[in-house]
């Protein structure tokens, strides 16, 4: 089983030709899914690039999660609403945001929660410049620790979604592929060329969904888990437990660029 993946597409800040090439990257790889882990486009534009990309590849199965980008000029309710709505109107596209557990093989299945950056790594009482707590309007007004508070319950509720989705694949799959957004692990962020810093990190990382996946691997240690998320446009792969693997996709903006596949039996 082949799994082409990607994160970041940021689809609206590209030209139609290089939204095309992409696409024939991902027809060229002979994929049997295409999986993208958020920041598909911005706000109400996700909606249309997703029935862009689900027609130019067809019958090609795509499976999706919602990134930060996806909410702004808007809500998260109202993006997941959109994302919902748009899937149901493809017969091969599936928000893992709003599904269960998506069999691939007889031995692989997938999952997926659309995540979000929780602040408790790092420092988050140090300024960083994230647009998304003046462009989403779930942040919209909020003070620094409030908006602190809305991330943690954001943060958590993918958590507590992800352990039932985990609790549900892992018993009849030998491997479980999860798609986030976030980075669930501080060793999986990376900025600038390095680590992380301690400013970049509350804003980087999910570590909620770090703490399920972790707790869920070592209670299935015969199971395989590889997360693929995105997030911080910087490359990185994690051996954070012995069979818990994290990928985390390259990206640029304006260059939508397909992650190297995925094998799976």
């Amino acid at each position: 089983m082949r799994i082409a993946w990607a994160s970041d597409l940021h689809l609206d800040q590209c030209s139609l030709t290089r939204a095309g090439r992409f696409y024939q990257d991902v027809i060229v790889a002979e994929p049997h899914i295409l999986v993208v882990c958020g920041d598909i486009a911005e706000g109400p534009l996700f909606g249309h690039w997703l029935d862009d990309m689900a027609e130019a590849m067809a019958p090609l199965p795509i499976a999706f999660v919602l990134g930060n980008h996806d909410a702004y000029y808007d809500s998260i309710p109202a993006a997941r609403t959109r994302a919902r709505h748009v899937a149901q109107s493809h017969k091969g596209l599936h928000w893992l945001g709003g599904e269960g557990v998506l069999p691939l093989t007889e031995h692989t299945a997938l999952v997926g929660v659309d995540g979000w950056a929780d602040a408790r790594y790092g420092n988050p009482h140090a300024w960083f410049g994230m647009r998304d707590y003046a462009e989403i309007a779930d942040f919209v007004g909020l003070r620094r620790t409030e908006c602190h508070a809305r991330m943690r319950q954001l943060g958590d509720e993918a958590a507590a979604r992800l352990r039932e989705l985990l609790d549900e694949a892992l018993p009849r799959f030998d491997e479980v592929v999860v798609v986030t957004h976030v980075p669930p692990f501080a060793e999986a962020a990376r900025f600038d060329g390095g680590p992380a810093d301690e400013t970049a990190l509350p804003h980087f990382t999910c570590k909620a969904v770090g703490e399920a996946l972790l707790s869920m691997a070592m209670l299935y240690p015969d199971k395989c888990i590889t997360v693929l998320c995105g997030h911080t446009h910087e490359r990185a792969e994690v051996q954070v437990w012995k069979n818990l693997l994290v990928r985390v996709a390259h990206a640029q903006y304006g260059q939508p660029e397909l992650q190297p596949v995925l094998e799976v039996p």
